[in-house]
């Protein structure tokens, strides 16, 4: 069986597609790129965003632009939402560890901007978006804990029914950021109905140098046993090879 961790750079395609970014959608994260993107939100006009980690309670923490109404408000009457300080964004430095991007453009933001966050856990977040004269609109987005392990599982390319096996399995994965990972890990269950785990460089499969955008990537891994075909997984990972 390890034949299989020898050939599973035997094969490997990958074809690059270019994701045009839609002049709107909503708040997404991308887990390859530790990034949000905007889509169904509008960034046309905005010139400052800020994005915050919520509290545990799942409830957004106070704006960093300080929302609270002024003591004596009438609480039946909505509060009208600050604009943004344009010259100044104005973040509390108590509140600045949860604090995850924030930026200015003058020239404001276009549709397909990335917005690298500093760091990322699993959780709500809400973005703040304002400019010159604007009313700070709020968006949400949330990252689950599978989407901050590192790895992302590649999908098993299913035969023909009336194909024999002939000792290939292919794997396939669709909008991923391959500069993002470091190995591929292969899984399956040995003669002792252990599970197995290999792991084998990236780099040596694909060059990943000049890949700028999100891919459709496919693998093939060739001298497989049949008693092992079944039990195979494939995921890329972040981690760097774990065996020589």
């Amino acid at each position: 069986m390890k034949k299989c961790g020898k050939s599973i750079a035997a094969a490997a395609a990958a074809a690059v597609l270019a994701l045009n970014a839609p002049a709107y959608a909503q708040m997404c994260y991308n887990e390859d790129r530790d990034a949000v993107y905007a889509g169904e939100t509008p960034l046309s006009g905005y010139q400052c965003v800020l994005i915050k980690k919520d509290a545990d309670t799942g409830q957004a923490l106070l704006n960093a632009l300080d929302e609270t109404p002024e003591s004596g408000a009438d609480i039946g009457e909505e509060a009208e939402p600050p604009a943004y300080e344009w010259v100044d964004v104005g973040i509390k430095p108590s509140a600045a560890n949860d604090v995850v991007y924030v930026d200015q453009n003058t020239d404001g933001f276009g549709a397909a901007v990335a917005f690298m966050l500093k760091e990322s856990a699993a959780g709500s977040y809400t973005v703040y978006l304002g400019g010159k004269d604007k009313i700070v609109e709020t968006e949400s987005f949330t990252i689950s804990e599978g989407q901050t392990d590192g790895k992302r599982g590649m999908k098993a390319l299913e035969a023909e029914p009336e194909q024999q096996f002939d000792g290939r399995v292919g794997f396939t994965i669709k909008s991923v950021y391959l500069p993002a990972y470091k190995s591929i890990n292969v899984s399956y269950t040995d003669e002792e109905s252990q599970t197995v785990t290999l792991s084998y460089p990236l780099e040596k499969i694909i060059d990943t140098a000049n890949i700028d955008l999100d891919v459709s990537f496919g693998l093939q891994i060739n001298n497989v046993p049949e008693e092992a075909k079944d039990s195979i997984n494939v995921s890329l990972s972040k981690e760097a090879q774990t065996n020589e």
